[in-house]
């Protein structure tokens, strides 16, 4: 029967400044039998369930960085607990990158519902294939996503307006495998104004084309868009 869930043993220490969970592994002794496997994640189920009705929430209000990094088997379900039943006011770091991630969690698609005060989330080195991201207006001036070494071939056709408004989404994309063909259009108009907008981040415009052959290694804030029927 498990236990009841405790504010203290949930939350941890809710005063640390920085959380730093790097190149953690599980497993599971070989003598452990096939039936303990199953009420352990059984258990581990009700666990999470329990969880949706806590009446408390994990208040961290000095922690400035969190990392999670280097780990090959986090459980959606203790990402989902991590974020959306704790608050983190003064957040600026959030560190999730080399963790063989597919997909980006939608916690962080809105990432401003959860950390206000984000200044750099760094999700690189995973093996994202797209991305998107909301991006209302706060209060500091600009917001560094880290997208490089991933898999992303396109782009989401408004990232020319993760420009505009006064928090603007500086978008890492490099060493990644751009197609370049007349969709990538959106990404040369980002790429073209981001060194005006945000000087000391101008070398995030050398973004290169991995394919077409023709065109592997060109970069694409340097490509002609001539032949394309676009509509500017």
């Amino acid at each position: 029967m498990l236990q009841p869930i405790y504010k203290s043993t949930t939350c941890g220490h809710e005063t640390v400044v920085k959380d730093t969970e790097r190149n953690l592994t599980y497993s599971f002794l070989e003598t452990l039998p096939q039936s303990s496997f199953d009420e352990l994640f059984d258990a581990y189920d009700i666990y999470i369930e329990n969880s949706k009705s806590l009446t408390f929430a994990c208040y961290f209000g000095d922690l400035q960085e969190i990392e999670i990094t280097k780990q090959t088997n986090i459980a959606k379900q203790s990402f989902d607990l991590k974020v959306t039943m704790s608050s983190y006011p003064r957040l600026q770091t959030f560190n999730y990158s080399s963790n063989f991630l597919r997909t980006i969690p939608p916690q962080l698609v809105i990432w401003w519902k959860h950390f206000p005060a984000l200044v750099t989330l760094d999700l690189s080195n995973n093996n994202f294939s797209n991305f998107s991201f909301e991006h209302p207006d706060l209060n500091q001036h600009c917001v560094y996503i880290n997208l490089a070494n991933n898999n992303i071939s396109s782009v989401p056709m408004d990232i020319p307006t993760y420009l505009t408004g006064s928090t603007v989404l500086l978008i890492n994309l490099l060493g990644n495998p751009i197609h370049c063909d007349c969709a990538i259009y959106a990404l040369y108009q980002y790429l073209q104004a981001l060194p005006y907008i945000a000087p000391q981040y101008s070398y995030l415009s050398n973004v290169k084309c991995h394919s077409p052959d023709r065109l592997a290694g060109k970069e694409v804030q340097h490509l002609s868009f001539d032949y394309c029927n676009l509509q500017v």
